[in-house]
């Protein structure tokens, strides 16, 4: 009998559930899909570090998401217990044991819970599948011996966790049942929400209040900025300063949320009063008024989960921005099948130490492109070489046709004290801060973080490559060469900074003048001729462009410069296979394949005399940047997404329970208005305009405070990495619209339901 009965209720009360059932399935679809992203391993071999580490990431996010799922799980719980206290009490009133009441409750709990649980744990199964082919996508890789997936270890703790998860709402629902009196359920189904309004003038003076605290905000962040720019202070006074003024900054923001819409129902009423055409017309009235009850009553909540959205847009939309963007930069940042820095060192060994000491000889030892090209094809890096008129080398890397081609570089050795300042004047070749200092350019504007840390390569001088050098990196990527005369300069510029470029673009098109070696050099051109941002100006490849300037000087000047005292030379090596792939092949441990053969023996090291030779500097390989940057970019989307989601529908869910509550509670009133002749149709439009504009609202504050917050942020996060913002704001946008709108649609159905069964309404 108590089986029968509690079946009838759930079909019944289907709409009611409908919350509660969509919660819980979609967060068993989530905790078993990604839980099961170790499987991927198998049909993406290439990648089984970077999915090892996302699946530990996900084991530990699990538990964050299980905690959080409990809680709105609970929270749902309460408005059906709410709900139904009526009905409760009406099995009370006709003779039902309390205990009765309780099974009943028990094996509602228990159905509801159970097909959710089973409707998730279909809907993850099947969200798994379409995740491999997601993660091949996003490490770019083909699925290979594709499988179905099926993890019953993970079904089993899934399970588990979702029944403590139940124990715990059940135990909780029996002690609501216990606790309260019968009188106390009547009471309970009928307390309703009282409207009541602050008066105008205050309403309208916390409104402004809220306005103003929240511009003061914005304000300060485009003013002073991120706390992360006290990082570059190195000052423990000024690292506090910068910590409080952003505590400040937050605290402002968060107090003009929660004030915002404690006091946006008054205001919303107060403008709408304004225009009595739209305020008296249809239900109007009765909808904003019953609107603004909602929000005034709601604003702690409602400002809490705007807050939490403001968190979400602000970190994801710039991490989905930036998994972009890299992948859209990563060819031109890399274009090379391997980069590499070679040195001139000489080795002395003591005979009363066996370790060894390395002396730069440079200022010695002048640069022999044939001398480093007979290197490499003696270490059997490349072989069988053969330069062409243009100075371009064939021969062979990993037993691949290829192409080389080698820079020699000069530059000074500069020294910085503690302050990043120069310890002393009168370099051969000025440095970045000489540069900039020279132009008048302003880059105050660059924030203080930026400038500063553009200072950690201010005291380093500009690399000088001399142009014949030049226009044959410009040759092996089929440009054409370039002109730079005799007195003249060009730039060679490969960085992400806007903010630098603008500088140079600057100074080379008002004709700045600058020293190098004791010579006077002008631009060889406005900035459109002398500043060079191709492929030729990438000297060692990289995920993230990395060259903030080069100088391109006549030849006759870098033999100057070379002579120097100060100066050291090196030369960069670029390698190209002939075809469109530029990857090593598979097997290969990449950078270690350049440095082994530069690796001193046991024999060497013991030799007393002193011996020099070419020795290895930093090596980029093509693959290895395109294996790190997918590996990296894997790790930020994939939590991204999982965040969001997550972030996304509890927000949604606590949003959807709230105004179904409130529906509850104005269901007699809708009732009164069907008494003196209002039309289903103007009260189902009442329902959807409240439910629309419900859940509206925090997303519009929240979007509000991320256009500000990310728009302040863009500027040094593109200082370290490309940022595609505008497609961050799309996938963003579609992923947090996609699953309000679920949680929206059927909120509004829902409130349709409440509305008729509790107002006697019938359905046509």
């Amino acid at each position: 009998m108590l089986v029968k009965l509690a079946l009838g209720n759930v079909r019944k009360s289907s709409r009611d559930y409908l919350i509660y059932f969509i919660t819980i399935a979609f967060s068993v679809a989530l905790l078993y899909a990604f839980n099961t992203v170790d499987t991927h391993v198998d049909m993406l071999p290439h990648h089984r570090r970077m999915i090892q580490t996302i699946d530990e990431l996900m084991d530990i996010l699990s538990y964050v998401l299980m905690v959080a799922l409990a809680l709105l799980i609970i929270y749902a719980n309460n408005y059906l217990i709410r709900r139904r206290s009526k009905e409760f009490a009406l099995y009370q009133i006709f003779g039902m044991r309390r205990r009765n009441v309780a099974t009943i409750l028990t094996i509602e709990t228990f159905l509801s819970s159970l097909s959710a649980l089973v409707v998730g744990l279909g809907l993850g199964v099947l969200l798994s599948q379409f995740l491999v082919f997601v993660t091949g996508r996003i490490l770019q890789e083909t699925v290979s011996n594709y499988h179905f997936i099926f993890r019953p270890e993970v079904v089993l703790t899934t399970v588990i966790a979702f029944g403590i998860i139940f124990l715990l709402t059940l135990l909780l629902n029996l002690i609501t049942l216990r606790r309260f009196q019968l009188v106390d359920l009547v009471k309970r189904a009928r307390a309703n929400e009282v409207s009541r309004l602050q008066s105008r003038w205050v309403t309208l003076g916390l409104f402004i209040g809220a306005l103003v605290l929240i511009g003061v905000a914005y304000w300060r962040l485009i003013d002073i900025g991120y706390p992360f720019e006290a990082l570059s202070y190195g000052d423990n006074e000024k690292t506090a300063q910068a910590w409080t003024n952003f505590a400040v900054t937050t605290a402002l923001v968060c107090a003009g949320t929660y004030m915002l819409f404690y006091s946006l129902g008054g205001a919303l009423l107060y403008f709408a009063r304004a225009s009595r055409t739209v305020y008296w017309r249809s239900l109007n009235m009765f909808t904003v008024r019953e609107f603004a009850s909602k929000i005034k009553s709601s604003a702690l909540s409602m400002g809490s989960i705007s807050i939490v959205l403001f968190l979400m847009l602000g970190v994801i939309t710039p991490a989905f921005g930036v998994s972009t963007s890299v992948r859209q930069a990563l060819e031109k940042n890399a274009p090379y099948a391997a980069t590499f820095d070679m040195n001139y060192e000489e080795i002395a060994i003591d005979e009363n130490d066996s370790s060894s000491m390395d002396l730069p000889a440079a200022y010695t030892v002048s640069v022999s492109l044939d001398d480093v090209r007979t290197t490499l094809d003696e270490k059997g890096i490349f072989t069988g070489s053969a330069a062409s008129d243009e100075g371009i080398y064939s021969g062979r890397l990993m037993d691949k046709p290829a192409r080389m081609t080698i820079t020699p570089i000069a530059a000074a050795s500069y020294m910085a004290d503690d302050e990043g300042n120069p310890v002393s004047d009168g370099y051969s070749v000025p440095s970045l801060a000489d540069y900039i200092k020279a132009s008048g350019y302003d880059t105050s504007q660059w924030g203080y973080a930026i400038d500063k840390e553009m200072g950690h390569y201010n005291y380093s001088s500009f690399e000088v490559v001399p142009i014949s050098a030049y226009n044959t990196r410009r040759t092996f990527v089929g440009l054409e060469p370039m002109t730079v005369n005799e007195g003249e300069y060009a730039v060679a510029f490969s960085f992400n900074f806007s903010g630098l470029r603008d500088m140079y673009v600057s100074a080379l098109d008002s004709g700045l003048e600058i020293e190098v070696a004791g010579q006077t050099v002008k631009p060889a051109g406005r900035a459109a001729v002398a500043l060079d941002e191709s492929a030729a100006a990438i000297f060692l490849e990289d995920f993230i462009a990395q060259n903030t300037g080069m100088l391109i000087i006549s030849d006759s000047l870098f033999d100057e410069v070379s002579k120097q005292k100060d100066t050291y030379t090196h030369v960069y090596v670029a390698v190209t296979f002939d075809g469109d792939s530029q990857n090593l092949p598979s097997g290969q441990q990449s950078a270690q394949y350049f440095y082994d053969p530069f690796a001193l023996t046991e024999e060497e090291l013991g030799d007393d005399e002193v011996t020099g030779g070419w020795f290895m500097g930093v090596v980029h390989t093509h693959s290895d940047i395109v294996e790190y940057a997918v590996e990296f970019l894997g790790i930020v989307t994939y939590v991204s997404i999982y965040v969001a989601f997550v972030l996304a529908m509890i927000s949604a869910a606590m949003l959807a329970i709230q105004i179904l509550s409130s529906m509850s509670e104005a269901a007699p009133r809708y009732r009164r208005l069907s008494q003196i002749g209002a039309s289903r149709r103007d009260e189902n439009r009442s329902v959807a305009v409240q439910v629309a504009w419900y859940f509206l609202l925090p997303l519009l504050v929240a979007a509000c405070h991320a256009w500000v917050a990310v728009g302040e942020a863009v500027d040094v996060i593109e200082f370290v990495v490309p940022l595609s913002i505008g497609r961050g704001v799309l996938v963003t946008a579609a992923l947090v619209v996609g699953i309000y709108g679920v949680y929206a649609l059927v909120s509004y159905w829902s409130a349709k339901s409440v509305i008729a069964s509790e107002a006697n309404l019938t359905e046509r």
